[in-house]
């Protein structure tokens, strides 16, 4: 079931050191037809993973499109509409989707920012994976059914099958899917010596199988064995990625070279997350600065600069007062208004008012 391509070949050789440097080898090898990214619900850092990583998805050679078990097949249109919108500058191209109404601001975060970097996003469920996909949560009845639905056979047999053909849908030499779902899915199960289901890795030729798993100490694993423990089901994956969110921006911004080209990502990071927070449907500002802190420190330590960042603060406690603000008051031609209340441009010059004391006390290089 492992991959044999030169991309495997060379990541054996080379021991990988981080989940960036595994993802740039496998956007870059026209050998691999797709990356199947396995995670534990709720847990695996994976929206961080992606969107510490947008910079080298969307410079990557085939055109990357992100497959997630989160979202449903039949809004897979309307996903594309609002990314075209994105295209020619709408900043708010996902506000007609009322069916995101329900979904998490981490899935938010990765349509918007996804959409920013020019990146589709796209949902895997139908109601031959979830038949309960469209009905109201709320309803005893409705989760009880659900959640014994989710015991079943079914919801690997068929699930799989359903997201597999999907997936190779969008396998091309244009085209790299990579898909984000539950670590059960993805790799080939068995119980004993008997073949449970192939998984995604056996149905769609040369992809390559990544169990993403949160931790503080970083690590990389190759063949790692992989065990689903409420259904005694055990199975491989190709690597195993323990990190967390700050590692991964340790990761990207150890990457860059060049201190400009460094707060230039940062800047932009920053402002796709921070129009998350303001464009969603619901108020969940507290969350803000939580959200935001590992990525600032992991500027500090790449700059080697701990900064107070009181500028960028002020940006922050303005993002976080006119999201507590009643809907209601927001009129409609002030949405651009409150979404403008600070720009990326007043953005880059809190964070170089800031940084000023710092920069100013850097030796010039020599011409």
């Amino acid at each position: 079931m492992l991959l044999s391509s030169d991309a495997r070949l060379q990541l054996d050789n080379d021991a990988p050191s981080s989940f960036r440097a595994v993802l740039k080898s496998l956007i870059n090898d026209n050998k691999v037809s797709s990356i199947l990214i396995g995670e534990t619900h709720e847990i695996s850092p994976t929206l961080d993973a992606i969107l510490s990583n947008l910079d080298i998805l969307a410079a990557s050679p085939r055109r990357v499109i992100l497959i997630t078990e989160d979202l449903n097949q039949s809004d897979n249109t309307a996903f594309k509409s609002a990314l075209r919108k994105t295209e020619k500058g709408d900043i708010d191209s996902l506000k007609k989707l009322t069916f995101l109404k329900g979904k998490t601001i981490s899935i938010y975060q990765l349509i918007y920012s996804s959409f920013s970097a020019g990146l589709l996003v796209q949902g895997a469920e139908n109601k031959k994976t979830n038949p309960f996909c469209d009905y109201e949560q709320n309803d005893f009845s409705v989760l009880r059914k659900m959640e014994a639905y989710q015991k079943s056979p079914e919801r690997i047999t068929v699930t799989n099958s359903e997201f597999a053909k999907l997936i190779h849908d969008f396998c091309s030499e244009d085209t790299l899917p990579i898909f984000l779902g539950g670590a059960a899915h993805v790799v080939a199960l068995s119980s004993g010596d008997t073949l449970f289901d192939a998984g995604l890795q056996g149905r769609v030729k040369n992809s390559v199988s990544i169990y993403l798993c949160d931790g503080a100490t970083p690590a990389i694993s190759l063949s790692f064995d992989y065990t689903v423990t409420d259904r005694e089901l055990t199975g491989q994956y190709d690597y195993m990625v323990l990190t967390n969110k700050k590692v991964l921006y340790d990761e990207a911004f150890s990457d860059i070279d060049g201190l400009n080209d460094k707060i230039e990502y940062f800047i932009t990071v920053l402002d796709r997350l921070l129009h998350s927070y303001i464009l969603y449907f619901n108020n969940v500002s507290w969350l803000l600065r939580t959200d935001l802190n590992p990525i600032i420190e992991a500027f500090q330590d790449s700059i080697k600069c701990p900064c107070a960042f009181k500028s960028l603060d002020k940006i922050f406690e303005d993002v976080i007062q006119q999201r507590e603000k009643p809907k209601e008051k927001f009129l409609f031609f002030t949405l651009p208004k409150l979404v403008e209340g600070y720009t990326k441009k007043e953005l880059k010059l809190a964070i170089y008012d800031d940084l000023a004391e710092f920069l100013q006390s850097r030796p010039l290089k020599s011409s």
